[in-house]
C-alpha cells in the first residue's frame, strides 16, 4: 500500500493547470519531500513519441494514440509513482488517467475500453485532484500565444473534454477541488497550497512534513 501522497492536477489546455504544479512543488519542496511529474512523461521513448504525435509532427490512428498514452502511464507508475508513493513522498502529477479519459473520449473512443487497457482497478487512485475549470475561449486566447500547437486546440474539441471531465469526476471516492482558472496565479496558489497542506496534515503522517535532509538528493523535474 502506497504511504505518500499522490496529488493530480487536470483541466484542459490552457487552463493554467502546469504553472500551478510548478509552482505548488517550489512551496512544498522547501518543507517535505516531493516530486514533481508529468504525463505524457518527458525524455522516454514512449512519451517522446506521443509529443511528436500531438505536435503533427507523426500521425496515427486514434486507438493507436490511447494505447500508447496507456503504455506511457502503466511505466510511469512501475518506473517513478509507485516506487516514489512507496518511499513516503509527496508526488504531484500534471495530468493522469482522467486526462486520457477526457481527451480520448472526445474522440468517441469507448470509455470501458479506456479503462480496461489503463489498468483502471490497478493503477493508484489520487489522494487529491484539483481539476481546473475555464471557459474555453480564454483557454484557446492563451493556447494561441504558445509558439506550438497540438492537435487538440479547437474550441468544440475542448469544449467537449472539459464536460467530459465532469461526467467522469462524479462519484470518485477521493478529495477533488475545483477551481476557476480565471482567476490570479497568486490567488489559485495560495487557495492550492492551503488545501494541500490541510489535506496532508488531515490524512498523512508526520514524516511527510519533515523537511528532507540536506543530503536528499534535489528533485529530477521531468
Amino acid at each position: 500500500m502506497k504511504k505518500g501522497c499522490f496529488i493530480v492536477f487536470e483541466g484542459i489546455e490552457g487552463s493554467g493547470k502546469t504553472t500551478l504544479t510548478q509552482e505548488l512543488y517550489l512551496i512544498l519542496k522547501k518543507k517535505m519531500d516531493v516530486k514533481l511529474t508529468q504525463e505524457p512523461t518527458r525524455n522516454t521513448p514512449t512519451g517522446d513519441l506521443i509529443q511528436k504525435i500531438l505536435t503533427k509532427k507523426k500521425k496515427v490512428p486514434q486507438k493507436t494514440l490511447a494505447l500508447l498514452f496507456a503504455a506511457d502511464r502503466l511505466a510511469h507508475v512501475e518506473n517513478e509513482l509507485l516506487p516514489w508513493l512507496n518511499e513516503g513522498k509527496v508526488v504531484i502529477c500534471d495530468r493522469y488517467l482522467f486526462s486520457s479519459l477526457a481527451y480520448q473520449g472526445a474522440m468517441e473512443i469507448d470509455l470501458c475500453w479506456l479503462l480496461q487497457i489503463n489498468d483502471y482497478e490497478v493503477i493508484p487512485k489520487p489522494d487529491l485532484l484539483f481539476f481546473i475549470e475555464i471557459p474555453v475561449d480564454i483557454a484557446l486566447n492563451r493556447i494561441d500565444k504558445r509558439p506550438s500547437k497540438t492537435l487538440f486546440d479547437s474550441f468544440d474539441f475542448l469544449n467537449k473534454v472539459q464536460k467530459i471531465y465532469k461526467e467522469i469526476l462524479i462519484g470518485e471516492k477521493f478529495q477533488i477541488e475545483k477551481l476557476d482558472g480565471t482567476k490570479s496565479v497568486d490567488f489559485l496558489i495560495e487557495k492550492i497550497t492551503q488545501i494541500t497542506s490541510e489535506f496532508i496534515k488531515r490524512h498523512n503522517s508526520d514524516n511527510l512534513l519533515t523537511k528532507k535532509s540536506s543530503n536528499s538528493p534535489e528533485h529530477n523535474k521531468t
